[in-house]
């Protein structure tokens, strides 16, 4: 692979990132238990390919350690980009998200730091998991007023949808936030201190 990485390098004079698993550290501190052989963890190599490519790691947000196999955490996952895509994306940087259905964690490249949306302007939308409900069918029997306007039908219905939701569903956004902010409190504390109740959680 690191002879793959540094032909691409040759080719390329754009703005290019390599991001993914690279099964591979680049310094001790970027592994939690385990002995450490900086040759067998192809460590050296690593760094060498990096700089033979002049490559920049650009960084993370979150937890410092993107693979676990058992007690064993290593930050095997990154992004490297040529020091042209750095002053094209200036503000772009990489979250590390939680452990999903995965030993390795996803890694979100984020552009640019977007405006949080306006709660009050945000537009409706028809969520699919409504017509799953066995009350669904009710609710838009007794809204829809076959001799009203089109606009007026539409415009009640959403209101009565968004209340019904409200009611039956609660805010999912809010408590998906609220889960995923749970398990990354979870893993970020079984990376520090192993805790046998915590990875069974």
């Amino acid at each position: 692979m690191w002879d793959d990485l540094r032909e691409l390098a040759d080719e390329i004079d754009e703005p290019w990132m390599v991001i993914g698993d690279f099964n591979a550290i680049l310094h001790e501190h970027e592994r939690r238990s385990g002995s450490i052989n900086p040759y067998l963890c192809g460590m050296y190599d690593f760094r060498n390919t990096i700089d033979d490519c002049n490559l920049i790691d650009i960084g993370f947000q979150g937890s410092p350690f993107t693979w676990k196999g058992g007690d064993l955490f290593q930050s095997l996952d990154r992004s490297l980009v040529n020091i042209h895509w750095r002053l094209r994306y200036k503000d772009a940087s990489v979250l590390h998200l939680p452990y999903f259905k995965s030993d390795h964690r996803m890694l979100l490249v984020q552009f640019q730091r977007g405006r949080q949306p306006n709660r009050h302007r945000r537009p409706f939308r028809f969520m699919a998991s409504w017509l799953t409900h066995e009350d669904f069918n009710r609710v838009m029997c007794q809204t829809w007023i076959s001799n009203s306007d089109w606009d007026s039908q539409i415009e009640s219905l959403q209101k009565a949808l968004k209340k019904w939701n409200e009611d039956v569903f609660g805010n999912i956004f809010k408590r998906k936030r609220k889960m995923i902010g749970e398990l990354e409190r979870i893993t970020n504390a079984s990376a520090h201190r192993p805790n046998p109740y915590l990875e069974k959680r």
